[in-house]
């Protein structure tokens, strides 16, 4: 999407900047930008190359640090500054489930931030989802899971554990997911990892934007509901050996 002088200086940056735990590290901002990429390749509608490319590599930075990146290193044009500082404002899951969200289905930025965002999403389920999930709840040292709690809940509805896993099956198609575990919602600080999938990570395939990003993520969303099956069988000691 960006010539690879301008890919090469950015990502020079970012290895000085970004930490080096896992779940948010350079490698992520990579993975983002070549998803962004594929995306991009899918998408028949006009978009602005440099502000996903950009916006995608830098989307974890602070806003100062992106600023003075695009204004030294990358060269950018205005427009071009403001669409990456558009994505940066708006990219966050927590940003769009916000009682204040606005619609900005009408800026000259939307279908950039649309690519960047879903591609950001899309590294967060899946199996390099599960991998970060846990990643980020071991430097929060999270627990995996509480056998002792309900691994969810929402308005009118609680599950045992043991019941945990039959009901997943029900969580296969991404726009049942809401109706059934109520409203994404933000995790709490002493939460579990496993908590964090009912939270946040289920609902994400509901929220993609694009057609393939769609599409991509009715997969990886197909995959984290196994492997929840498959965590709360073995946690429940019920793993059939046959």
């Amino acid at each position: 999407m960006i010539n690879s002088e301008l890919y090469q200086a950015t990502l020079s940056f970012l290895e000085q900047e970004m930490p080096k735990e896992g779940s948010h590290d350079v490698f992520h901002c990579i993975r983002v930008y070549n998803t962004a990429s594929l995306l991009s390749r899918l998408t028949t509608e006009r978009f602005n190359p440099t502000i996903v490319g950009l916006g995608a590599l830098l989307h974890v930075l602070e806003i100062p640090n992106s600023t003075a990146t695009l204004q030294t290193t990358a060269k950018c044009a205005q427009n071009e500054i403001d669409g990456v500082l558009f994505i940066h404002q708006h990219i966050s899951f927590h940003t769009e489930i916000s009682s204040t969200a606005s619609d900005l289905s009408t800026s000259p930025f939307y279908l950039d931030l649309c690519i960047a965002q879903d591609a950001d999403r899309l590294d967060s389920i899946g199996s390099i989802g599960i991998a970060r999930a846990f990643a980020f709840g071991g430097l929060k040292e999270r627990a995996l899971f509480d056998g002792q709690t309900t691994a969810f809940s929402s308005p009118g509805r609680s599950l045992p554990n043991s019941e945990l896993s039959s009901f997943l099956d029900s969580l296969r198609n991404p726009a049942d997911v809401e109706a059934l575990l109520g409203e994404p919602r933000k995790s709490s600080s002493d939460g579990t990892t496993i908590q964090h999938f009912f939270d946040k990570l289920l609902h994400l395939a509901s929220l993609m934007k694009t057609a393939a990003g769609k599409k991509i993520a009715r997969r990886r969303h197909a995959k984290m509901v196994d492997f929840l099956k498959s965590f709360l069988d073995e946690w429940n000691g019920i793993d059939d050996p046959i």
